[in-house]
């Protein structure tokens, strides 16, 4: 039996799912698409959420301050 791995792409789809669902506001949920696809588009869509560091998410915050 293999084990599954959940995709950062499915676990963000799973997470807007339920997000819509607690009636969450219509900015509140933009805000929230955009810095998750910001995330995914910096890890790739195929990367294990499980495999994700917190080395990942802090080079990820920081280039959000740097100059493009």
């Amino acid at each position: 039996m293999t084990k599954h791995t959940l995709a950062l792409s499915d676990a963000i789809e799973g997470y807007f799912i339920h997000a819509q669902a607690c009636r969450l506001s219509p900015q509140t949920l933009s805000g929230y698409n955009w810095a998750l696809r910001k995330l995914e588009a910096y890890l790739g869509p195929g990367t294990p959420l499980a495999g994700i560091t917190s080395t990942q998410i802090r080079d990820f915050l920081n280039s959000l301050n740097s100059p493009s």
